[in-house]
């Protein structure tokens, strides 16, 4: 899935992804596959919607995963209600 900015330059939203296909896309772009977890954490733990917040990451990476991904709205898929 992908987001279209206003500057119509396509962002790849991280939310799409799954813990592999993260990992696969951070290795394909030179990244330890590490990153992908600590991404992961900030995603869904922290729920971070902006990469400046992830101070665990690297300038340098956080500003390319400003350029090249954005954080689309979190979907709720199912609720779980208790009896």
């Amino acid at each position: 899935m992908t987001i279209t900015p206003a500057n119509t330059q396509k962002k790849t939203d991280l939310l799409a992804f799954t813990l592999p296909q993260l990992q696969q896309w951070l290795v394909e772009r030179g990244e330890a596959p590490f990153r992908a977890k600590q991404i992961y954490s900030w995603l869904y733990q922290y729920l971070a919607t902006d990469f400046s917040a992830m101070t665990n990451l690297p300038q340098a990476l956080r500003q390319r995963l400003a350029e090249e991904a954005a954080i689309g709205p979190m979907i709720v898929r199912s609720e779980l209600h208790a009896k």
